[in-house]
């Protein structure tokens, strides 16, 4: 039944003209406060979404954790499922940060985080193959004016993991 209400969610934002490119069957299922259901439970969710030819072309996500530190254990077991990694941080160290967009990268699959907090995150990110970020909470100034950096060319990017700092010039 999930994979079914994801289903008339995307119909329903196709009719109004949406093109929809990404599902997830949870969000942050690491918090088990929320109760959205097991690790077992959105790796079937996800299955059954593979068989259903409308998501064909609609990468389907996982494990949207919001710990890094746990992001890969997710990522790992649902790999067979799943054309999309994404990762949020909101608890976690930074190498697992960074690690997990490697991996996804280094399986051929795309790589999100559909909830960056800050500039650091995207900058993180994109140093260790984020192709996709979504920006969480409002439009700020600095978000807006490091995407449009971003279209020129890196010149240096360093960091400081200890604490979860980092810069980058273009």
């Amino acid at each position: 039944h999930w994979a079914e209400l994801i289903d008339v969610t995307r119909r329903h934002h196709e009719a109004a003209g949406r093109k929809v490119v990404t599902v997830s069957p949870f969000n942050e299922p690491d918090l088990t406060e929320t109760g959205q259901g097991t690790l077992e439970d959105f790796y079937h969710i996800a299955e059954e979404l593979r068989r259903m030819p409308a998501f064909d072309s609609i990468r389907i996500s996982g494990g949207n954790t919001l710990n890094t530190d746990r992001a890969l254990e997710y990522y790992t077991y649902l790999r067979d499922q799943l054309d999309e990694g994404n990762t949020h941080q909101l608890a976690g160290t930074f190498d697992h940060y960074a690690e997990f967009f490697q991996t996804v990268r280094a399986d051929g699959r795309h790589a999100t985080n559909d909830e960056l907090h800050n500039v650091m995150e995207a900058m993180v990110g994109s140093e260790y193959g984020l192709q996709t970020g979504i920006w969480w909470g409002s439009a700020e100034y600095a978000r807006g004016e490091f995407c449009k950096a971003t279209d020129g060319q890196r010149l240096a990017y360093a960091e400081h993991r200890p604490n979860w700092t980092a810069a980058s010039v273009y």
